[in-house]
């Protein structure tokens, strides 16, 4: 899943399941994600991802994907709880 949020409020979110690996999938989310929102990867302040749980190989792919957005941006990352983020 990829989503936006901006003041609290999701404002674009993308859910795929069809076989295809995490780091198939996630790059091309993100990006439809910001070209339906209008943004650039440089407009987004603060990067964020679950990091469990949930399988290692999602996790580490979904960590490493966020850290480096964050650091070819210049915004931060930000870990989340997956059970906090379903609630």
């Amino acid at each position: 899943s990829v989503a936006l949020m901006q003041d609290g409020v999701v404002t674009h979110e993308e859910n795929a399941r069809h076989g295809l690996t995490h780091s198939q999938t996630v790059l091309p989310m993100v990006q439809h994600a910001l070209e339906c929102a209008g943004l650039r990867a440089a407009d987004i302040e603060i990067f964020a991802c679950t990091v469990g749980p949930g399988s290692f190989t999602g996790v580490r792919i979904g960590v490493t994907t966020v850290k480096a957005l964050a650091h070819a941006t210049g915004a931060r990352a930000l870990g989340v709880d997956a059970l906090e983020a379903l609630a």
